[in-house]
């Protein structure tokens, strides 16, 4: 290392001791070139790395940012966090249902269904996803877009360019007049940018109304805010997060946790349970019955992916169902999960568990719900969650409703975790 990287040795005195101590630093590597970084030609920002991020680099300073020191801009050759990319997605609106019909029916054909309710399960999914990938395009990557690209226009351009002049021209000068124009150009520059940025928001408020959608108003807030980019995967690590999100639901939720006197009532009622849970099975119900085309077309959402589902394929599906009905069983894969950390709102640091499920065992799900609905009858009136049209707006209102005209104290108590702390109520 040498002072005259940076001008001091022989004219500073503190810069050359500065420079001696650093040559016998073995460690320590000086990125600077000798380019001055002050506008009166000093070398006054020093870039100082570890020795082994010396190799590959490159330093220089920056295009815009100045003011009487010039900032520099250093790049090290360490590569960056490898964030899990996000699997391919088909665009379903684009889809050609017809001929995903068409693809299914054709793969469904030339195989024999097979007994195994594994093999059946596989045989369908797998027809599903080849006619998927044959009919229906992927939705293209989110481009990243330079953040001020909501308001560069020409005249930001120019301006920007002749900073860039006037820097160029005052390297290879250095005098006061040039770094005067240097000075005027930067200035120049930001009262450009920021009458731009001031117009652009305006006329684009102008032009807001009842009509503008979340989604555009969203964009153009992040645009103004940090720059509209492709929005990073949602956990760094999502594997690790679900297998920890896991372990301790599973911890929590553990039977040991319980009290030793609940432990006691379960372990007594447990025979008697599934004793009734046995003679249960046998008797014969109307909720049991083979699974008929017009109640699994009523369990289908009706969207607009629905439109590919055509006869012969629904006919898979309910040979499915009743296969699993009458085996009394669900396929592996219907009781696999991918689970997605979500991050909670306010706090970055904890997320919500989101299990995605089998779509054809969701379906399934909802035809028995419907028959064991039926058989059950109507819930009682003070029943508002999990029930369809029902909520916290019913709770309140039926709780004001019994207090007319008098003073009452309520009170509102949000357990954490309590489905999974909750202890099985005794029996004495």
């Amino acid at each position: 290392m040498k002072g005259g990287r940076w001008g001091s040795r022989g004219r500073n005195r503190a810069g050359g001791h500065l420079a001696a101590a650093l040559e016998d630093v073995p460690g320590v590597g000086l990125l600077n070139t000798g380019v001055p970084t002050h506008e009166a030609g000093g070398v006054l920002d020093l870039s100082l790395v570890s020795r082994p991020l010396t190799v590959g680099k490159t330093w220089a300073l920056h295009a815009h940012l100045a003011s009487d020191l010039f900032a520099s801009v250093v790049t090290l050759p360490v590569p960056p966090p490898v964030l899990p990319q996000r699997p391919p997605r088909w665009n379903l609106r684009r889809a050609d249902w017809p001929r995903f019909s068409g693809a299914v029916a054709r793969r469904l054909a030339a195989t024999i269904r097979p007994d195994d309710l594994e093999a059946v399960d596989a045989r369908l999914v797998d027809a599903f996803t080849a006619a998927a990938d044959e009919a229906i395009p992927l939705l293209r990557p989110v481009a990243v877009a330079h953040r001020d690209r909501w308001y560069y226009t020409e005249d930001v351009r120019e301006a920007n360019h002749r900073v860039n002049q006037a820097r160029k021209l005052n390297r290879r000068v250095n005098t006061e007049a040039t770094r005067g124009l240097l000075r005027a150009a930067v200035r120049r520059a930001r009262e450009t940018a920021d009458r731009v940025q001031e117009e652009h928001w305006l006329a684009w408020c102008e032009g807001l109304d009842g009509c503008a959608s979340a989604a555009v108003l969203w964009r153009k807030l992040r645009a103004v805010a940090r720059g509209a980019v492709a929005r990073p995967a949602l956990h760094p690590q999502p594997q690790v997060e679900a297998e920890r999100l896991v372990t301790t639901f599973s911890f929590r939720a553990a039977s040991a946790r319980l009290p030793a006197h609940t432990r006691d009532l379960l372990r007594e009622a447990n025979p008697g349970r599934v004793a009734a849970f046995g003679e249960a099975c046998l008797q014969a119900h109307a909720a049991d019955a083979p699974i008929e085309m017009w109640e699994l077309e009523r369990a289908i959402p009706w969207k607009d992916t629905a439109t590919g589902v055509g006869p012969d394929m629904q006919a898979e599906v309910l040979g499915l169902f009743n296969r699993s009905l009458e085996l009394g069983a669900l396929p592996a894969s219907w009781k696999l999960a991918t689970i997605v950390p979500i991050p909670k709102s306010g706090d970055g640091l904890q997320h919500h568990p989101i299990s995605l499920l089998s779509c054809l065992g969701k379906c399934m799900e909802r035809v028995h719900l419907t028959r064991l609905q039926w058989a059950m009858g109507p819930l009682h009136h003070h029943l508002f969650a999990f029930r369809r049209g029902m909520g916290t707006r019913n709770c309140i209102s039926t709780l004001l409703s019994g207090v007319p005209g008098r003073q009452a104290v309520v009170l509102f108590l949000d357990l954490e975790k309590d489905f999974e702390l909750a202890s099985a109520p005794s029996t004495t």
